[in-house]
């Protein structure tokens, strides 16, 4: 919903932590849309997850969205950033995800 989007940009940070960036996704029905994500304003040398309450939204719109079980398996998979935690340099490669569902610039629903 419009109020839930607000609250999840004001308490993310934009647009001075995060902007929103509008990504063309393609659906399991093959239809396309464009929908709003949020991308860091500064790159960092390493990808950080998510906080407990952002990773708990995207595992209940993947729900919601009826997204495949190897995508929620992945999200549920996810360690939340907590301060202290120690963040590997160097990217795990994906499992169980197909690769024509990991190109970049591209979203599938």
């Amino acid at each position: 919903s419009v109020p839930q989007w607000l609250r999840v940009c004001a308490t993310e940070g934009v647009p001075a932590a995060y902007r929103i960036e509008t990504v063309p996704v393609e659906c399991y029905d093959g239809s396309r849309m464009d929908v709003y994500t949020l991308r860091a304003v500064l790159p960092l040398p390493v990808s950080l997850p998510p906080s407990q309450r952002y990773l708990s939204l995207l595992q209940e719109g993947a729900k919601e969205a009826a997204l495949n079980d190897d995508w929620q398996r992945k999200l549920a998979g996810i360690e939340p950033f907590w301060l202290g935690r120690r963040v590997a340099a160097k990217k795990t490669p994906e499992v169980g995800i197909p690769e024509y569902e990991q190109r970049a610039g591209t979203t599938f629903v």
